[in-house]
């Protein structure tokens, strides 16, 4: 049996990684729903901060 070169392991070991990286990243994609779900709770939150009278969150940034 052949053994890889090991330029072959390093392009395999790319490979696989690449492989990897892309399920991660699938993994953490999120779906149109939860993005919609995000952003009206960031909306709301920037209502709440931004009209509040709290002295506490005057200075708050959103």
């Amino acid at each position: 049996m052949d053994s890889l070169a090991p330029s072959d392991n390093v392009v395999l070991r790319e490979a696989l990684a690449a492989q990897l990286l892309g399920r991660v990243a699938d993994s953490l994609d999120i779906t149109p729903t939860q993005f919609e779900r995000a952003k009206q709770a960031y909306e709301a939150i920037t209502g709440v901060v931004t009209t509040s009278r709290d002295a506490r969150l005057a200075s708050a940034k959103v």
